[in-house]
């Protein structure tokens, strides 16, 4: 071999190493990609309308006259509480770093199609979607890509517990509500008697027997903001009696509870107010029924 043909040898095998060290390998290039930034400006004030899909089902709430309303797969009262902390955390989110633009990579992050798509639908009729996946690195980060795009972000603000949560959990779940001093008067129907409960100036009383303030006020409490655990959407055909509470505030309410058989551990209610069918667990209903206990002898 020639000096000459050494000398080139040489200079290829210099090329080879510096390419080595200097040239972005294939992840550092994914790393290094800068794709254009994300604006995502949700006004949250102007939002009309929400669309929640999620692997196998699917949620629609719309602002009908000022009060969210679940449109689709049902029509019922919106969980307001929970739509204020969706829209909460919307108002809130900002379009952190990139993570990847390796579309194979999108199943890792949770944005491909086992992801949960939220289309925010304003008053002019524009529509936002986003792509929201697993949780980040810290509890308040998530993961998440446009529908159309490949880029992978990380995004802080939005809770994958509110977005991912069941349709029962959109529902307004009010039994019953007012406030506990509006209260006036509770009556029982409960193991073939009928219990009076009355509010005079100072105390609850049943007759002449006054009732402990502090079994009162729980009682109270839970009965002035009483909340289903479920729902019962189908004709219920009774297999229990039932007990029931009359309640007197600013008019007439009547609650009726029939034990659910093998344990009654559940119990179907029944308001006046609405022909919706409801769950509650026994707890809460052994806490509507304390005030009575002592007189059950």
């Amino acid at each position: 071999m020639s000096s000459s043909t050494k000398i080139l040898a040489g200079v290829f095998v210099l090329l080879a190493i510096a390419a080595y060290f200097l040239l972005p390998s294939g992840k550092e290039r994914e790393v290094s990609y800068k794709p254009a930034e994300v604006n995502l400006s949700i006004d949250s004030a102007s939002i009309v309308k929400i669309d929640l899909q999620h692997p196998g089902k699917s949620v629609t709430i719309e602002n009908i006259s000022g009060k969210w309303t679940i449109t689709s797969p049902i029509h019922y009262a919106a969980n307001s509480s929970t739509v204020a902390e969706l829209i909460s955390g919307l108002r809130k989110f900002k379009a952190g770093s990139l993570v990847s633009s390796n579309p194979e990579k999108q199943n890792l992050f949770q944005v491909d199609t086992t992801g949960s798509k939220i289309t925010l639908t304003d008053r002019s009729g524009k529509s936002t979607s986003l792509i929201v996946g697993k949780t980040g690195p810290s509890s308040s980060e998530v993961y998440f890509r446009l529908p159309d795009f490949k880029d992978v972000y990380l995004g802080e603000g939005l809770s994958t517990w509110v977005i991912n949560q069941d349709l029962k959990d959109w529902r307004d779940k009010t039994i019953f509500s007012t406030t506990s001093d509006s209260i006036k008067q509770l009556a029982f129907n409960y193991r073939k008697k009928n219990l009076v409960l009355r509010r005079d100036s100072t105390t609850w009383k049943y007759g002449e027997d006054s009732i402990a303030t502090n079994i009162m006020t729980s009682t109270l409490n839970t009965l002035s903001n009483l909340r289903a655990d479920d729902f019962v959407d189908t004709l219920y055909q009774p297999k229990t009696r039932p007990f029931g509470i009359k309640i007197q505030s600013a008019g007439e309410v009547a609650l009726n509870f029939f034990p659910q058989p093998p344990d009654s551990s559940k119990y179907f209610v029944q308001t006046s107010q609405s022909p919706q069918g409801f769950l509650l667990n026994k707890w809460t209903v052994q806490e509507l029924l304390r005030p009575i206990e002592k007189f059950q002898k």
